[in-house]
C-alpha cells in the first residue's frame, strides 16, 4: 500500500501504540492475533511453539520490509519477492 495509496507511506507500523510505549510490542500483538486466528484453521490449540513460529515470521517480515524500503523509497520489488519466498517456505511446515 505504500506504493499505491496516496499518503500511506507516512504511516509507520513499527511505532508502538500507544506512542512511545515500549511495552506495546506491535509485532508480538500481530503474532498473538495470527496465532489466535490460524490455530482454529490448523485444528491446533494455540501454544507457545505456534506463537513463536508466527512471531519469527512477523519479525522477519518486518525487518526485511524495512530493508526493501531503505533500498528504494517505493519498496524494492526484488527484495519484496524474496520476502514472499522466504515466508512461504518458513510457514509451509506449519500451514501445510
Amino acid at each position: 500500500m505504500k506504493r499505491t495509496a496516496p499518503g500511506f507511506s507516512l504511516v509507520d507500523f513499527g511505532t508502538q501504540i500507544p506512542v512511545g510505549d515500549p511495552g506495546a510490542a506491535p509485532n508480538h500483538r500481530v503474532a498473538d492475533r495470527l496465532t489466535d486466528l490460524l490455530s482454529a484453521y490448523l485444528d491446533r490449540t494455540p501454544d507457545p511453539a505456534l506463537r513463536r513460529t508466527f512471531l519469527v515470521a512477523v519479525e522477519t517480515a518486518d525487518a526485511l520490509f524495512r530493508l526493501a524500503f531503505r533500498i528504494d523509497p517505493a519498496g524494492d520489488e526484488a527484495v519484496i519477492a524474496e520476502i514472499r519466498v522466504l515466508l512461504r517456505a518458513y510457514l509451509a511446515r506449519t500451514l501445510d
